[in-house]
């Protein structure tokens, strides 16, 4: 999956975190691009799931980020959970 922009995905940033504007700073919605990649392995019972993403140039809510990067794995078979 890979986003020229963000924004679409702003509604979704904001109930995850269940941030909220500041009314001083006006509110901006997120914005900058984004490249994520998902992976799905093995039977249902022994489901693994990988995930990556990385954006660049993010601004959301008065912050601002150059490159963040983030990766997930998930085993249901040995029942464990790695979020970095």
């Amino acid at each position: 999956l890979e986003a020229t922009q963000l924004a679409p995905f702003d509604s979704l940033a904001r109930e995850a975190t269940g941030w909220v504007p500041d009314s001083a700073a006006g509110d901006q919605p997120l914005a900058g691009r984004g490249r994520g990649d998902l992976v799905l392995a093995g039977s249902l019972p022994a489901l693994e799931v990988q995930a990556t993403a990385a954006l660049d140039s993010v601004r959301w809510l008065g912050y601002r980020s150059k490159s963040l990067t983030g990766q997930f794995s998930w085993n249901r078979a040995a029942a464990s959970m790695l979020a970095t």
